[in-house]
Order: structure tokens, then sequence, then C-alpha cells
């Protein structure tokens, strides 16, 4: 953040504007749960996809759950590079990817071995 800030003041410096920030809101990181994060990587494998972990400085429902119980978040790509925005938008062929993903990470966590016989 502070490097952020830094840079920011430098341009506004530069172009003779005054930069005022006010910090309205803090909030911590808040992890996923390692076990789920494993088992939906472990998925992704078995699909034969990436999974890279992913850091998220969005307010997701999982940062609020992740409180109370086990927590963990799939993303999907945005092609438009737009996220949180009314003009995001996903590959259906991604959907499929990620419920795929999704349905063989609950089986396995659910004890079903050999998921991808079961349609997943």
């Amino acid at each position: 953040m502070k490097t952020l800030l830094a840079q920011a003041h430098a341009l506004a410096a530069e172009r003779g504007v005054t930069l005022t920030v006010t910090e309205t809101m803090t909030q911590p990181a808040v992890p996923m749960n390692p076990g789920l994060r494993a088992a939906l990587h472990r998925a992704a494998a078995a699909e034969g996809l990436s999974a890279p972990d992913l850091p998220s400085g969005a307010g997701h429902d999982a940062m609020v759950l992740a409180t109370r119980m086990p927590a963990a978040m799939l993303f999907l790509r945005s092609p438009n590079a737009m996220s949180h925005h009314p003009d995001e938008t996903v590959n259906p062929e991604d959907v499929d990817a990620a419920l795929r993903v999704a349905v063989r990470a609950v089986l396995a966590l659910a004890g079903q071995d050999g998921a991808g016989e079961h349609g997943a």
C-alpha cells in the first residue's frame, strides 16, 4: 500500500494536482481452508487443468463464511479481463470445467473414490 500511495503522490506532484487519501475501511486478509484448497487443486489436476493460487482482495462471501466454517474459492477466467463489473463475462467451457472440478472435489471430500465414474 505504501508503494502505491508513494506512486500516486509522485504522479499527482508531476501533474501539479493535490492528492488526498482517506482510508475508509481496512479488512485483513482471510485465508481459505488448506484442505478445501488442496481438494480443488487435486480435482483440477485430475481434469487436466491448471489451478494456480490467486490472492483476492475482493470481499467475497467466502471471506465472511471462512470465519465460521471451512471455505475456499474457485475462480473462472474473465476473457475481457474485467472483474466485479457489469460487463464481466465468462466462457461457457470455463463454467463447464469449473463445475466438473467442483463436483469432483465434493465427491472426493465425501469419500467417493473414482469420482470420474460418477459423471464428474
